[in-house]
């Protein structure tokens, strides 16, 4: 399961994915990045899972990148944290996708979906470090701010689903919780049975 992703499985995430074809095209200048692109762009990455979203974004990121590597350094940095995202994700994606998931790779998504904000964390500021160094009317400094947001965006509500389980879930019963009334210990209300 480990290991890089073939050529076919790379163009096959590139075509399930849609956004990655369309960002190709338009960075090749095969295709305008209208009013109309930007939005379909931005509202297609916005829908997908925050699995699917990391891979999408890092496959765009990647060709953005790729754009601008032979003079750029940080783009060199950009192409590859997304390539080391897309083969880290990418096969467990695709495995999914064909339904050869097993009980076996529960511990690798795990570990994948623990690191998920960090990685979005990081390919946003790669992307917004690119971007500080495009005019800003490119198409290039346009696709970057699409993907740094959607980026930014997912990191926020991966966050915050965090916070919410960290927060429903029951603290430990500490001494100091207790309340003692004579030979009575007064649980706190959370621990209490009813």
């Amino acid at each position: 399961m480990q290991g890089l992703l073939s050529e076919r499985e790379l163009v096959r995430l590139h075509h399930e994915l849609v956004a990655p074809v369309a960002v190709h095209e338009i960075i090749r200048g095969h295709d305008t990045l209208d009013e109309t692109a930007r939005y379909a762009l931005d509202v297609m990455i916005a829908e997908f899972d925050p699995d699917t979203a990391l891979l999408c974004i890092a496959l765009c990121a990647a060709h953005v990148a790729d754009m601008h590597a032979g003079y750029l350094p940080v783009a060199g940095g950009l192409g590859f944290e997304a390539s080391r995202i897309v083969h880290e994700y990418g096969p467990l994606w695709l495995a999914n996708a064909d339904r050869r998931l097993s009980p076996a790779h529960e511990g690798r998504v795990l570990d994948l979906l623990e690191h998920m904000p960090e990685d979005f964390e990081a390919l946003a500021d790669l992307i917004d470090a690119l971007r500080g160094h495009l005019i800003e009317t490119t198409d290039s400094a346009i696709l970057c701010d699409i993907l740094s947001q959607n980026a930014r965006a997912f990191y926020d509500y991966l966050e915050e689903q965090n916070r919410m389980e960290m927060a429903a879930q029951p603290r430990p019963l500490r001494a100091a919780d207790l309340e003692v009334h004579g030979n009575v210990i007064t649980f706190p209300r959370p621990y209490r049975v009813h």
